[in-house]
Formats: C-alpha cells, sequence, structure tokens
C-alpha cells in the first residue's frame, strides 16, 4: 500500500524533482516508498560498467532502507521514475509536527511517522521534513518534503 491511497501527488518539486529510472521487481501504485533490491556486483569503478537498467526497486519492508517514491503505476519488470526531492502528500500513521524529521514504517502498509532517535540512532531512518502539522489515522495526511 502506498502512503498515499490516491497515488502519487507532489505539490512542488521545486523545480528539480531529482528523479532517475529503475525496474519495478513487483507490481506496484504510484506513491509507493521504495528501496533498491539488487545484485551487490553491478557497480563498477568506470562509468561504462553502471547500467541503470539493472536497478531494481521494490516496496519498503524496512523503515531503515528508502531510496524514494515512485511517480507513476508500475508492472513488475518495467521501469519506473523514482523521486528522490519534492513535497508529497502522505498519510501519517502519528501526530507530526512541521518541521519534524520524517521517516516511513515499515511492513504492508507505509505511513510517515516521527524518525525519532533512540540510544543507538534512528528508530526510522528520515526520508526529509514535515512541512505541514499531521494528525494520525486512517485518511489523515501531511505534507512532507523528501530530501533522500
Amino acid at each position: 500500500m502506498t502512503v498515499n491511497i490516491s497515488g502519487a501527488n507532489v505539490i512542488f518539486d521545486g523545480g528539480n524533482p531529482r528523479t532517475w529510472t529503475a525496474t519495478s521487481n513487483t507490481d506496484m501504485d504510484a506513491g509507493t516508498i521504495v528501496r533498491v533490491n539488487m545484485d551487490t556486483d553491478i557497480v563498477g569503478a568506470t562509468p561504462d560498467t553502471f547500467q541503470m537498467s539493472e536497478f531494481e526497486v521494490e516496496p519498503v519492508s524496512n523503515g531503515e532502507y528508502c531510496n524514494g517514491i515512485t511517480t507513476q503505476d508500475v508492472t513488475s519488470g518495467n521501469l519506473v521514475t523514482v523521486a528522490q526531492r519534492g513535497s508529497w502528500l502522505m498519510r501519517a500513521g502519528e501526530s507530526i509536527n512541521g518541521g519534524a524529521l520524517v521517516g516511513i514504517t515499515s511492513g504492508t502498509n507505509q505511513y510517515i511517522v516521527n524518525a525519532k532517535t533512540s540510544g543507538t540512532g534512528f528508530v526510522h531512518a528520515p526520508i526529509g521534513r514535515a512541512q505541514s502539522n499531521a494528525a494520525s489515522g486512517t485518511n489523515k495526511y501531511g505534507l512532507v518534503s523528501l530530501n533522500i
């Protein structure tokens, strides 16, 4: 499930959304927070060894890993655009104050949460900042400025 049941909803991208293309290894809706999942030996020391088509993405399954948000629906094995910047409407998993660092939850449903710190570091890796307050709830949203 995406971070917005209405799909990928970017409010503004600052004129530079910083997108890149990857291959989807599963069916995904627009607005899915993704991570890179691929072989570890595909990147070499020179640009001619770098093949963007070999990058594969999948929905995040752990709040510690995030590489961006999909901008369109995609079926498995096809190319998808992934954005790393921009301000997006995202579903809140808890109350969030505007200006707070936010992370993403693990599991089937994707929600933004506070990127709280513990004694060992962040509980959820920061993916951006809340630009608005957000209340927790099934259909409660906040505006998040991604900075991945």
